[in-house]
């Protein structure tokens, strides 16, 4: 065999052997990355559950969480042999790409968590406990309990995004604890909190005779000044105060205590 065949094969051969050593440093730094996607994505989807409020029923949620991490773990396998690929060699060159791999299987999971944050409706808190709205609505001045006592009546809190509808939450007012103010018929009633996205309508229908819709002024997140009775609303203007013929209202917000069970 000539000298150059001989180079030639050595070439071929080293270039065999420089392959084999890349396909195998891609493996070593794909199984570790993998390992993270998953346990990185799996906590992402627990997260999930929690923000979205993902239902256990017939294991939804369980589902939910496996179908993630097992995306999660694709990721990184394919992130983390790229890496091992391209940063092979040497063993500090594997190191290098391997921590490379798992920085970007963390970013993105981080990424994708906040995103998912932002878009959640969350219930708003105080103090990290729950919160129930409170509301008492004050009926027109001409109106009579026998106008309303024993009717159906419904109190619904709705969130709107924009013009649609986005959730509508069944209250409840107590009629039966109905009580007169200066003349005026005061119906307290409650609603739950669930979420903080949108902007709170309070649909209001007493005995089915005084019906009306107001704008809920409260923020999405209520703080300890709501805790307290809000002013009578509509409050109108100067000019053109709200009419004592139409309904008002005002609201408050109260944190749902251990014994309440929620």
């Amino acid at each position: 065999m000539t000298p150059e065949k001989n180079a030639l094969m050595t070439d071929l051969g080293a270039g065999t052997a420089g392959g084999l050593m890349s396909v195998l440093q891609a493996v070593l730094a794909a199984l570790p990355s993998a390992v993270v996607g998953v346990l990185a994505f799996a906590k992402l989807a627990e997260a999930c559950v929690d923000w979205y409020q993902i239902s256990s029923r017939e294991g939804e949620s369980g589902y939910f969480i496996a179908g993630v991490a097992l995306a999660g773990g694709a990721a990184g396998l394919v992130v983390g042999a790229v890496c091992g690929w391209k940063w092979s060699g040497t063993a500090v060159n594997l190191l290098k790409g391997l921590g490379i791999a798992i920085a970007i299987v963390l970013a993105l999971a981080g990424a994708i968590a906040g995103l998912c944050r932002w878009r959640a409706d969350l219930p708003p808190t105080i103090a990290g406990r729950g919160l129930r709205l409170e509301v008492q609505v004050r009926l027109p001045a001409d109106a009579t309990s026998e106008q309303f006592q024993g009717a159906a009546s419904s109190l619904t809190l709705r969130r709107f995004e924009g013009q649609s509808s986005y959730r509508s939450e069944d209250g409840a007012l107590h009629i039966g604890q109905a009580e007169q103010t200066d003349g005026r018929w005061i119906v307290p009633g409650e609603a739950p909190l669930s979420g903080d996205r949108g902007k709170r309508v309070l649909e209001v229908n007493v005995g089915g005779v005084y019906k009306q819709s107001f704008l809920l002024p409260m923020p999405a997140h209520p703080g300890d000044e709501s805790l307290a009775w809000s002013a009578w609303l509509p409050r109108g203007t100067p000019e053109k105060p709200w009419p004592d013929g139409e309904m008002s209202y005002r609201y408050r917000v109260t944190v749902i205590s251990a014994l309440d069970g929620e």
